[in-house]
């Protein structure tokens, strides 16, 4: 990513009203940059103007935080517990998950969910349309304390395609280089540095 972008990006990130939400512990900042690094790598800023690209992080950015804040608002604050009473970054699942979110990075996916499902039907559209186009992760995709882990919101109630996600596709993403993954340490550091997190 460019210095000229990720100076416009760190503008919109310290503005007052969009920094309050993205110091949230579970909101997927890294995961954010993540899709922006991605969208630079795929020319998408080629020959903007910084303005031009501001709006577009202000627009892109705003659409996944009120995404989160309709999930947030629900699972608040019992559910949020239930989730992350047994999260821990340091072990590996199922022995290979590292929680890097790289099976998370889709354009949307098959709606299929386990029945009773708690949530607002519409919320089955954040999974299967995704968010809208240049959003590449998905919808109910949180971050660990800005540590550039991945947490699913809904992974009591996750969509069952997401239980055919198994080893073999995770080792997968982890060695296509085509994939955001080539750009997470980029993306941790910046965010880090942004949020003053030593």
């Amino acid at each position: 990513m460019r210095a000229s972008i990720f100076s416009v990006l760190t503008g919109v990130l310290e503005d007052y009203h969009i920094r309050r939400f993205i110091m949230n512990p579970y909101f997927p900042l890294t995961f954010w940059v993540l899709n922006i690094l991605e969208l630079e790598g795929r020319g998408i800023f080629d020959h903007r103007s910084p303005l031009w690209i501001r709006g577009f992080l202000y627009h892109h950015l705003k659409v996944r935080l009120s995404c989160f804040a309709a999930i947030y608002r629900r699972l608040h604050p019992v559910l949020i517990s239930s989730i992350t009473k047994n999260f821990s970054i340091n072990e590996i699942g199922n022995g290979y998950c590292d929680h890097c979110g790289q099976c998370c990075f889709f354009f949307g996916g098959l709606g299929e969910f386990p029945e009773p499902w708690p949530f607002p039907n519409r919320w089955k559209r954040f999974f299967t349309d995704g968010l809208g186009r240049h959003h590449l992760f998905c919808a109910f995709l949180w971050e660990w304390r800005h540590s550039g882990k991945s947490i699913c919101s809904i992974y009591k109630w996750r969509p069952l395609v997401c239980d055919l996600f198994g080893e073999d596709e995770c080792r997968y993403y982890l060695e296509a280089p085509h994939l955001p993954y080539v750009h997470l340490d980029r993306a941790s550091r910046y965010v880090q540095k942004v949020l003053g997190i030593s």
